[in-house]
């Protein structure tokens, strides 16, 4: 049986989730949740609404996702399924939605963001999608076999979430409090740190 720890630490994923309402994450992280506590003794059912009512969980910022629940469901089965997908995708600032014929290798959730990495075959190049910008998907009837040039770590950008491109080196320069704030957060896998005269801090990235 379950630890009251154990199901409390599921509860604070399902609440994470909570931020993408109307998708298959939120739904099924809460239907999950409830199937847990159903056989749970009565003292730690107790322990648990007492804990969790004295224990609050947010995400950030949130986005309407529900109206691209059934962009999402399908691009998850076509990831699942190694088939090629045609998206039509409005670029930011582009006013005019283009298609593009993917190979879709991977969706990754940062905070209530999705985004498909997927291979794009009219550019032979990877090519990184944000879900609220997907106007539609189509199921293509061909198969593809997964690309090792593909590595999709290589996108992770710490708190900025997916980022394609050829990386820069940013530099940073903090004074006063926002010293402190800054020194306290990790914002990127490749952040560094240096003490500057008068109790300033630079703060150093190399980010696409």
């Amino acid at each position: 049986q379950l630890s009251v720890q154990e199901v409390m630490a599921l509860v604070a994923a399902e609440r994470l989730v909570s931020s993408m309402a109307g998708t298959i994450f939120a739904s099924a992280a809460h239907t999950a949740v409830q199937k847990l506590k159903e056989p749970l003794a009565a003292p730690i059912r107790e322990r648990l609404a007492h804990l969790t009512s004295h224990v609050s969980i947010s995400s950030g910022s949130s986005r309407n996702l529900a109206r691209h629940r059934d962009e999402l469901d399908t691009l998850l089965d076509a990831v699942e399924r190694s088939v090629v997908v045609e998206l039509l995708y409005e670029k930011l600032g582009a006013g005019i939605p283009q298609k593009y014929t993917v190979e879709p290798h991977h969706v990754h959730v940062h905070g209530s963001s999705v985004y498909l990495v997927g291979w794009v075959l009219e550019r032979t190049a990877p090519r990184i999608f944000l879900l609220d910008r997907v106007r539609e998907v189509t199921v293509l009837s061909r198969k593809f076999t997964r690309r090792k040039e593909l590595p999709v770590g290589a996108f992770e950008q710490g708190a900025f979430g997916l980022w394609e491109g050829k990386p820069v080196v940013v530099k940073l320069l903090f004074k006063g409090t926002a010293t402190r704030i800054i020194a306290e957060q990790r914002l990127h896998p490749s952040q560094r740190f240096t003490p500057r005269v008068g109790g300033k801090l630079e703060l150093e990235m190399s980010v696409p």
